[in-house]
């Protein structure tokens, strides 16, 4: 049986303003953000719907300037949600794929 790997990964980006922006709903189970110039914050929830716990500034992460900080535990980038670190607007640059030590066959 030929081995095939499932896993995929995709390059996204978003611009991030001052309320908070959910990312893209693609699927995956890591997420890795890459922080713009002044930073931008990370939260977890849905922009929309307050019972699921709506993205604040006491649940955030901060991601400093050319860091990368990866987030696993997720099913779908739209987990997630941004805003920006500073007081002008950036684009934020993000990749989602599989658990990277986890491949992904049939």
């Amino acid at each position: 049986m030929a081995y095939t790997n499932l896993n995929r990964c995709r390059n996204a980006q978003i611009h991030v303003e001052t309320g908070w922006k959910q990312l893209s709903g693609i699927d995956c189970s890591e997420i890795i953000v890459i922080g713009p110039t002044d930073g931008v914050y990370i939260s977890d929830g849905n922009v929309e719907g307050e019972a699921k716990g709506h993205p604040h500034n006491g649940n955030a992460f901060f991601v400093p300037a050319n860091e990368q900080v990866v987030f696993r535990g997720v099913t779908h980038a739209h987990s997630l949600s941004a805003k920006r670190g500073a007081s002008a607007d950036r684009t934020l640059h993000y990749r989602t794929q599989y658990y990277s030590s986890v491949v992904q066959t049939r």
